[in-house]
């Protein structure tokens, strides 16, 4: 009896005090997990150091596709990709609006699926002058995903070298 008063008494006097547990943030009890990739078809995964494709589109504008895994997440999600030249320190793609979509194979039961295709566009302003030279070059990848559910966002970064497509190739100026 005297152990169950003690605790009680603690406890009245925490209220009293205005000391009230902390609220759990809601982001932290869900651990959304993002393992970060490439590709225009589906998610591959991507190690430091590993090559990323710099696209030139058929409408004359330059980007980069990303990819992603999800774990512990709802089905629609933002995703807002951005590409900074490691040696300046210069985000030279991905200032637009993020993309909002459903993630491919979702899995309820397990909340994880993936997303692919999605485009860093490079700004709009810069010229083969710019986009040429990126070849062999750190890229620092910059992956922001929001759950649209419960607006909780997981951000991932990882260094990967600039390759230029065969599009790209073609707009470049050879040496």
């Amino acid at each position: 009896m005297r152990h169950r008063f003690a605790m009680w008494s603690a406890a009245a006097a925490l209220r009293g005090a205005g000391c009230e547990p902390e609220p759990v943030d809601p982001c932290v009890a869900q651990d959304l997990a993002l393992s970060l990739g490439t590709g225009v078809r589906e998610y591959r995964s991507v190690q430091e150091g590993d090559a990323t494709t710099v696209v030139y589109g058929p409408q004359g504008g330059w980007h980069i596709d990303v990819a992603g895994r999800l774990e512990n997440t709802g089905e629609a999600v933002r995703i807002a990709p951005t590409f900074t030249l490691v040696e300046t320190g210069q985000q030279f793609a991905g200032d637009h609006d993020p993309a909002l979509l459903a993630l491919v194979d979702y899995d309820a039961g397990s909340q994880t699926g993936d997303f692919f295709g999605v485009r860093s566009v490079v700004d709009l302003d810069l010229t083969p002058d710019f986009v040429c030279p990126l070849a062999g070059q750190d890229l620092l990848m910059r992956v922001a995903v929001t759950d649209v559910e419960t607006d909780c966002t997981v951000v991932e970064e990882i260094v990967l070298v600039a390759v230029l497509g065969a599009g790209a190739l073609e707009e470049c100026p050879s040496e």
